[in-house]
This record gives structure tokens, sequence and C-alpha cells, in this order.
């Protein structure tokens, strides 16, 4: 059962991670692109870092069932129910114009502290 479980997670993760393919392998305008000027839409520079956000997206979404792995929520569970409950409220009821604003803010905010906190503690052993 366990096995059955961790590939269907798998899976199903496989298959959201592979949607962002969709803005890569065609040239129409849809989902969030819509919403986009013709202007931006036009230069390929915003086509290039759009593309390569959101590829890097889908393979970020396409391994997160990795952080199910045994010996990770056993060592640090605290850290595994926090990412959890985060994950959960972000990618299930959450609108795409509450949701995308949380995320923007929350892919460097925590990576700031604790780059902060990682050089404080540095300069304190460095005395």
């Amino acid at each position: 059962m366990r096995l059955f479980a961790t590939a269907l997670l798998a899976g199903l993760c496989l298959i959201i991670g592979i949607y962002p393919l969709a803005y890569v392998l065609t040239d129409d305008r849809f989902g969030l692109l819509q919403s986009k000027p013709n202007a931006v839409v036009g230069s390929s520079w915003w086509r290039l870092g759009f593309h390569a956000h959101i590829l890097s997206g889908g393979v970020a979404l396409s391994v997160g069932w990795s952080q199910f792995v045994h010996g990770w929520r056993t060592r640090f569970p605290w850290v595994h129910r926090a990412v959890g409950r985060l994950y959960v409220v972000l990618v299930l009821r959450l609108d795409f114009s509450v949701a995308y604003p949380i995320v923007a803010w929350l892919c460097w905010v925590p990576n700031l502290l604790v780059a902060r906190l990682i050089n404080s503690r540095t300069a304190a052993a460095s005395r």
C-alpha cells in the first residue's frame, strides 16, 4: 500500500509539473498570458524569463513529492508539518490573485531570513 500511495503521489505531482510545458510548446495566449499586454508578451527577453520561471516551477512541483521521504519526516517533523500546511493552503482553495502575491513574497523572504540567521551566527562565532 505504501508503494502504491507513493507512486500515486509522485504521478500526480509529475502531471502538475508537466503543465507549464503548455506555455512553452504553444504560441497561443492562454491562462496567465491572456492578462498580459501584447508589448510584454511580444518581448523575447520577457518570454525567456517567463519560460525559465514556469519550467523551474514545474520541476519543483514534479519533485515535491520527495519531501515525503520517511527519513526527512522523522528527523525534522516540525519543519515537515509547517511546509505541508503552507503547501496545502497555497495549492488548494486560494484564488490566483490572492495566492500569487503570497507566493511571490514567500519565495524570497524566508531565504533572506535564513541567510541573516546564518550570517549572524557566523559573525558571532568568529568574534
